[in-house]
């Protein structure tokens, strides 16, 4: 095998020729370009980040990646790129039930919103912007816990909201409960989970919740 040490035509001041360099740029070019942001995003970073994005296109990249996976809040104005991001969440419909029915006597429901080692549902949600019903643009949220819950044993702490169950729009015929939300940096969340909704029936009297729903407790996080 040569090496450039052994090889007698090898010279380090010979430039490329036209062609390699184009294959060098085109191969350069097929590579991301990738910006993270984490935490409060400032408009001045936000800013230093736009200039630097704007150095690579100016220099041939094509592909730019602007990963907003750990922003807890972000302007995208001040960057000046319209962003539009959504998280799939993953949603558990009555967390303390051991299925997914909801009867329509029922006043609320309970729905967790689940963390991961990524998503931190409690600090990234805002929780005033949490929606849950047919669609997922019911506006039927009455209160999500200010403090996360343990909801599947993974010692991760989840965000349980409570919601109007007149206000989702579910009827009987319905087998998915869609939830939709945004994180505090604007960036749109979506969640679905299978359920079951049996009708009130003639003379039911309504109640709070199932009794399989019941409200979260402290002790229920130890």
């Amino acid at each position: 095998m040569m090496t450039p040490a052994t090889n007698r035509a090898y010279n380090p001041h010979v430039r490329p020729t036209p062609s390699s360099e184009a294959a060098i740029r085109e191969q350069a070019q097929r590579k991301s370009a990738r910006f993270q942001l984490s935490g409060h995003v400032t408009e001045h970073s936000a800013r230093l980040v736009r200039q630097r994005i704007l150095d690579e296109i100016l220099e041939g990249q094509r592909s730019i990646v602007i990963d907003l996976g750990q922003a807890l809040s972000f302007d995208s104005g001040s960057l000046g790129i319209k962003l539009a991001a959504t998280i799939k969440a993953t949603i558990d419909v009555k967390p303390r039930a051991k299925k997914n029915v909801i009867h329509l006597r029922s006043r609320h429901v309970r729905v967790a919103i689940l963390s991961t080692a990524t998503f931190d549902a409690v600090e990234r949600i805002d929780p005033t912007s949490v929606t849950f019903g047919k669609t997922g643009a019911e506006e039927s949220l009455l209160k999500c816990d200010k403090k996360g819950r343990q909801v599947n044993g993974d010692k991760l702490r989840d965000l349980v909201c409570t919601f109007r169950v007149a206000k989702t729009n579910l009827g009987a015929s319905d087998v998915a409960g869609v939830l939709k939300a945004k994180t505090k940096a604007g960036a749109e969340v979506v969640g679905t989970d299978a359920l079951t909704v049996v009708a009130k029936q003639k003379g039911e009297k309504d109640q709070d919740c199932d009794d399989d729903d019941d409200e979260w407790s402290d002790r229920d996080d130890d």
